[in-house]
C-alpha cells in the first residue's frame, strides 16, 4: 500500500472529490480526517466509508474561514491520529451562476475567504505540523472549477476562481522550502 499508516487531512471530505479522495486513500492505507461544515451525515458516510476499508477515520467539523478552527483542526488531528502527512484543500464555495451585479458583498467575502484564506489557513498549519515533525510531506490544493469565461452577464465565478489561479504556485514555492511536496488540480472551464 502507497500510504500506510500515513495521516491524510481532507477538507471538505463530507462529499464529492473529497469524499472520493478519502476513501481513495483509505484504500492505499491512509489514516483520514474528514473535515465538514454543515453536512454531518456526508460526513459520517465518509467515515463509515473510510473505516470500511479498515483504516482509522476522524470527523472534525471546520469552517476553513476562521483561522482558530483550522488550527483546532489541526491540534485535533495530531492529539488524536499523529502528525499529518498529506493535506488536500477541497473545501469551497462555487458562484457560477450567480451574476456580480446581484451578488451581495457578504456572499463574495464569504467565498474569498473559503476558497482564498482557507487553503492558506490550512496549509500554513499543515506545515507548520511537517516543521515539528521534522520530515517531508505531500499537499495539495483542489480549487474546484476556474471559469475563465466572460459572457454578458458576468459571473462571479470569474474573479473569485481566477484569483485563485496564482495560488498554486505560491503554495508550491512555499512546500518547496520546506522539503514538502506540493501537488495541485485546477482545472479550468470555459
Amino acid at each position: 500500500m502507497k500510504l500506510a499508516n500515513k495521516i491524510a487531512v481532507i477538507t471538505g471530505a463530507e462529499s464529492g472529490i473529497g469524499q472520493a479522495v478519502a476513501v481513495a486513500f483509505a484504500k492505499e492505507g491512509a489514516d483520514v480526517i474528514v473535515t465538514y461544515l454543515h453536512d454531518q451525515a456526508g460526513a459520517e458516510a465518509t467515515k463509515r466509508f473510510v473505516e470500511g476499508e479498515g483504516r482509522r477515520a476522524l470527523i472534525v467539523q471546520t469552517d476553513v474561514r476562521d483561522p482558530a478552527q483550522v488550527a483546532e483542526l489541526f491540534a485535533e488531528t495530531e492529539r488524536q491520529l499523529g502528525t499529518p502527512f498529506i493535506l488536500i484543500n477541497d473545501a469551497g464555495l462555487d458562484a457560477t451562476g450567480d451574476e456580480v451585479a446581484d451578488m451581495k458583498l457578504e456572499d463574495w467575502d464569504d467565498r474569498i475567504k473559503t476558497n482564498l484564506y482557507g487553503p492558506f489557513y490550512c496549509c500554513q498549519l499543515f506545515i507548520r505540523a511537517r516543521r515539528r515533525a521534522g520530515a517531508g510531506a505531500r499537499s495539495s490544493t483542489s480549487p474546484r472549477s476556474i471559469n475563465t469565461s466572460h459572457g454578458p452577464e458576468q459571473r462571479a465565478t470569474t474573479p473569485e476562481r481566477g484569483a485563485a489561479k496564482p495560488y498554486p504556485d505560491i503554495h508550491a514555492g512555499a512546500c518547496a522550502r520546506q522539503d514538502l511536496t506540493s501537488t495541485t488540480s485546477c482545472p479550468v472551464s470555459s
